[in-house]
């Protein structure tokens, strides 16, 4: 985390935290579940979105949940972009992953 920081990155305890310190919060979690959690449990993601905030999923995600996710967000007055990533290790390593962005203009 040392290094985002040192670009402007923002650190927080929850993920509510990190929401109130940022025009934009970006998650990138492994499964549905995890999207969930961070966004809907307490001291998430909703306690502190809202008009001006912009949320970036990048979640491994179907599509009910970033449905769910964007109307919550939304619900909420923030702003909702679903961008999950396309691409394995090797394509990482050499900096040739795509994204694959759609929604609200932030």
């Amino acid at each position: 985390c040392d290094e985002l920081v040192a670009m402007g990155a923002a650190v927080g305890d929850t993920p509510a935290s990190v929401v109130a310190k940022c025009k934009y919060t970006i998650a990138m979690l492994s499964d549905p579940s995890a999207a969930l959690s961070v966004v809907f449990d307490k001291d998430g993601v909703l306690e502190q979105i809202g008009e001006g905030k912009g949320y970036v999923d990048m979640s491994t995600v179907d599509a009910a949940t970033s449905c769910k996710i964007s109307e919550a967000v939304k619900q909420k007055g923030g702003a909702f972009v679903e961008a999950p990533v396309s691409g394995s290790k090797k394509p990482a390593e050499d900096g040739q992953l795509v994204i694959l962005a759609a929604g609200d203009k932030v």
